[in-house]
């Protein structure tokens, strides 16, 4: 089911309440009732005897002490270390949070607003027990995720399956010497991808092209060279990156970019594995290993006409598509961590301190700009911090303004005799289907009946439009 358990399969879960106001933990455990028909309510004292004795999903702590709340979290994570505790404290400031964090809370939330945020929070709770369950079966059948050259990765931060899948799908093609087509939304990693197959292969050297906005000239003059009096204003040979980049790896990145002409020339190229330098009649022959990226659906791009059918299937034999980082919060963690010890780094500063809460803030985030954007902000938020534990409130500067504004309902005008455009009924039912499908292309894309590419295609193209 992956990060994004069935609603039904939570409700089963069963939750534990716990504390020492009889009067609070009553109401926390009728709220969380609303969702979940198996919620057990316990003094603190016997809180740990019932987790010893019984299987829990979620515990959500009561804490009106915090000395012997935290000792309490420690005893419960000490004896069952998957198990989410979820604390609903009176005081949130620094020191309460950076305690709770070192025990080992999931989540903090602040009476009497944690009220209102129990369930959301109980879900995500859950969701994390029930991935780290999945993760230790995983481990236990298949081993520790081991690869034949882990170096190949370890600029890639993760601890998904899906990740590591394709980690041992591109080990298994790294010999081959066909094309590899790397997809994926703007900002997923798609570079740091290329760069793993280019470790992979054993070649040398690596280079890089961007061919966004290149037409046909520039492209087969970058690509192929040219002779001296090819052209008017050619008055030495040039040497093309397929020379440079001879016996090593070349990505072309952006490759849904090329104007037609040039993909014909480009598939001639990968047909015949020779080429012609600008104004030369002898012939080269291509010995580099070639990694095509695109942040576009190109099978939607050929059903439009944009791209060869041809040369899709051609630059297709290997392909990866890099999911999108809201399919994988679960690297929610690691990639925080690994940002914020990066930025502090770069910045001469002490990495500040992760507390559960900002954990929780950002796994609630649909990241359109995906790990590039997670980035940007740790980096600002680390810029701009002074003590304790990262700010959440950089975060919720940036989110705020990231986060879209809500519309009218444009559909609603036909009750009143009007009627609303295409596009605005289209970009309506667009924004219900990811609202309904919690932010994740594939639920809403089959909510809308499409593929969740030309999903993608219709986001990234309303996001330039309103850009």
């Amino acid at each position: 089911m992956g990060l994004l358990h069935k609603a039904s399969v939570m409700k089963d879960e069963p939750i534990l309440v716990a504390g020492t106001r009889l009067e609070v933990i009553e109401q926390l455990t009728l709220i969380l009732q609303e969702e979940f028909p198996h919620v057990w309510t316990v003094k603190e004292e016997e809180c740990l005897r019932l987790i010893e004795e019984n299987r829990f999903a979620l515990v959500v702590l009561e804490a009106s002490s915090l000395k012997s709340s935290t000792e309490l979290i420690l005893k419960i994570k000490s004896f069952s270390p998957k198990l989410q505790v979820i604390v609903a404290a009176d005081r949130t400031d620094a020191p309460t949070v950076v305690e709770f964090m070192r025990s080992g809370a999931y989540d903090l939330l602040e009476l009497p607003d944690a009220k209102s945020h129990l369930n959301i929070s109980a879900v995500r709770g859950i969701e994390r027990s029930m991935l780290l369950d999945a993760l230790e079966v995983a481990v236990s059948h298949y081993g520790s995720p081991k690869f034949f050259k882990p170096d190949a990765f370890s600029h890639i931060v993760t601890i998904n399956p899906d990740m590591y899948s394709i980690f041992r799908y591109l080990e298994e093609i790294s010999i081959s010497m066909q094309p590899v087509l790397i997809s994926g939304e703007t900002g997923s990693g798609k570079e740091l991808f290329a760069q793993a197959i280019h470790k992979l292969s054993g070649r040398s050297p690596f280079i890089t092209v961007n061919i966004a906005g290149v037409d046909d000239t520039v492209f087969s003059d970058t690509l192929f060279g040219h002779t001296k009096g090819a052209f008017t204003g050619a008055i030495a040979e040039r040497k093309g990156i397929l020379t440079k980049a001879k016996g090593g790896v070349l990505l072309l990145d952006e490759i849904g970019e090329l104007p037609e002409q040039s993909q014909i020339k480009l598939l001639r190229l990968i047909q015949e594995n020779t080429y012609y330098p600008l104004g030369s009649d002898t012939s080269a022959t291509m010995d580099v290993k070639l990694i095509l990226a695109t942040n576009k659906d190109l099978l939607y791009e050929v059903n439009q006409g944009t791209f060869r059918k041809d040369l899709y299937y051609r630059i297709h034999t290997h392909s990866v598509t890099i999911p999108p980082l809201r399919e994988r919060l679960d690297d929610i963690p690691s990639l925080l961590i690994h940002f914020v010890k990066k930025a502090s780094a770069a910045m001469g500063k002490t990495p500040p301190g992760i507390s559960p809460e900002l954990v929780a803030y950002l796994s609630r985030y649909s990241y359109p700009g995906n790990v590039r954007e997670l980035e940007a902000m740790v980096n600002d938020a680390v810029a701009t911090h002074k003590r304790g534990s990262l700010a959440l409130t950089q975060f919720r500067k940036y989110i705020g303004k990231a986060a879209p504004k809500s519309k009218e309902n444009p559909i609603s005008r036909l009750t009143v005799g009007g009627f609303p455009t295409l596009k605005e009924a289209e970009d309506y039912i667009i924004a219900k289907a990811m609202e309904k499908g919690g932010g994740n292309q594939k639920k809403a894309a089959a909510l809308l009946g499409i593929s969740r590419q030309a999903l993608n295609k219709r986001l990234l193209n309303k996001n330039r439009v309103e850009k």
